[in-house]
């Protein structure tokens, strides 16, 4: 799946994608962008690629949102100049009230990592240690806030 490590300020994500065949003997593993901007967002998106697609497309516009199967595979992570949010299946905001949150099959360890003490880039290199779904190298997008003087 993937491991997405997120804060006020920056989203962090592995890089490692993988085209299941079906029996498993023939997937094909590439590397492939997983945060993406959009407007004055960041959103980080784990799970169903299709599904990351249409939640991307719907995200920041008025349109009726996406109905997704229940227990979908599929989670984002949204920072913006308001905060960081969390949506899984059902499409709905819980914001993040911690200082940081991660998502994904490798979301666990990254938390043990950022409890311990290390930064959003070192928590998911260790999660790509220890999780089969996700690999390196690391992306990141920080948030980008315009002043107006």
């Amino acid at each position: 799946m993937t491991t997405i490590a997120g804060s006020k300020d920056k989203l962090v994500s592995d890089s490692k994608l993988v085209m299941v065949k079906g029996d498993g003997n023939n997937d094909t593993q590439l590397d492939g962008a997983k945060l993406y901007r959009k407007g004055n967002a960041v959103i980080g998106v784990a799970g169903s690629h299709v599904l990351g697609e249409q939640f991307i497309a719907w995200y920041g516009t008025r349109k009726k949102k996406p109905k997704f199967p229940i227990k979908a595979e599929f989670e984002a992570l949204v920072l913006t100049p308001k905060g960081l949010y969390h949506y899984d299946e059902d499409i709905s905001a819980s914001k993040v009230v911690n200082e940081w949150f991660a998502i994904g099959s490798g979301a666990h360890a990254a938390l043990g990592a950022l409890y311990a003490g290390k930064t959003l880039e070192e928590a998911v290199a260790i999660a790509c240690k220890v999780d089969p779904w996700s690999g390196e190298p690391i992306q990141c997008l920080t948030l980008e806030t315009t002043v107006v003087t």
